[in-house]
């Protein structure tokens, strides 16, 4: 996810990529229990500032990382705007005062936290939903040839029901990860592959991921989601219920989900199978709402929005782009026949 969003960034914004690493002379107990050590990191080059304004944004998949901001050394103070955005997960105790106190703004992918961040370390906190990059993506109207597709985390019970389901002789392909590893050994490789996978299947298992630890009980939009909508997939299973999540999918069938009686979800599941029109129309729908919503360049514009900057003229022209490509999306009678109608935004 990261490394697409740098995508997104190199071509919509002027953009200088700096990236810290920990530095090897500081061991894990030295950080650990020396809590005067400021930060671990360091950086092989300094960035080149221009006239301004010079935006310094850290994008953190871990509270830690926002540390990274003291590898800077001097050269911290000469930005305009410090900008802290936490992609994932995180209980708030996990933010480090010394990081908050040099950020002008922090954004946070729970819209329930910021509040309570902004209280104990009195940095001005927002929501800033995922997104996902919908360039040199299109939507494959051809058949699908997977039904069910599940990586990652899943449901464990609704698993093993699927499994007992495709070993049928007449049960549909289920296709699924029986790794428990989260190692990649080629970032490349693997999003080709992930991306096929997508493109081919009817179904993608989606479940809200409240009762993940680092979720802390809340239940957020996840890049699964995103995925499943950019490649023609239906996300099917449980909607995250997180303040502010009817706003992002608020759709028809931006989600299908689940019977609340586990013994229903089979004969549910292959009802649902068999109707390929609708699946189809909702394929194209949740396509179209990526490249009217979901593109980072949006999450983008709504940063700037937030610090008082004006959208760059580039930036604008990657969004205006976005939406001429929606405009100009054939609207297939599958909508017609399947009783439903297009996102409009």
């Amino acid at each position: 996810m990261r490394r697409k969003l740098e995508g997104v960034l190199s071509r919509a914004l002027n953009v200088t990529f700096l990236y810290p690493s920990k530095d090897r002379k500081v061991g894990l107990i030295h950080r650990s229990t020396n809590r005067l050590l400021k930060s671990w990191f360091t950086l092989n080059q300094l960035p080149k500032l221009g006239k301004g304004p010079n935006v310094l944004l850290i994008l953190a998949t871990a509270p830690h990382f926002l540390l990274s901001i003291y590898a800077l050394k001097g050269w911290l103070k000469q930005f305009d705007l410090r900008i802290g955005y936490v992609m994932d997960g995180f209980p708030v105790s996990e933010l480090d005062q010394r990081a908050m106190s040099n950020l002008d703004y922090l954004f946070v992918m729970n819209s329930e936290i910021t509040r309570e961040i902004q209280k104990v370390h009195g940095v001005d906190t927002h929501f800033l939903p995922l997104a996902i990059d919908t360039s040199n993506v299109g939507l494959n109207q051809n058949p699908r040839w997977i039904d069910i597709l599940g990586y990652g985390r899943t449901h464990d019970q609704f698993h093993k029901q699927l499994i007992q389901l495709a070993h049928q002789p007449d049960g549909p392909f289920y296709f699924y990860s029986t790794s428990a590893s989260s190692d990649i050994e080629d970032y490349h490789e693997h999003m080709l592959l992930q991306s096929k996978l997508l493109s081919h299947a009817k179904l993608n298992l989606c479940f809200e991921a409240s009762n993940i630890p680092r979720f802390q009980g809340l239940s957020p939009l996840l890049y699964r989601w995103f995925e499943s909508w950019l490649w023609g997939c239906n996300p099917v299973g449980r909607k995250p219920f997180g303040q502010g999540v009817d706003e992002l999918m608020d759709w028809e069938n931006s989600v299908i989900e689940l019977p609340n009686d586990q013994a229903d979800w089979l004969l549910f599941l292959q009802e649902t199978l068999a109707d390929q029109e609708t699946l189809s129309a909702n394929a194209q729908r949740n396509y179209r709402a990526c490249l009217l919503q979901h593109d980072w360049c949006y999450r983008f514009q709504t940063l700037f929005n937030v610090v008082g900057l004006p959208t760059p003229e580039s930036l604008q022209v990657c969004i205006n782009a976005l939406q001429l490509k929606a405009n100009q999306l054939p609207i297939n009678q599958v909508f017609q026949v399947a009783g439903i109608s297009p996102i409009t935004v």
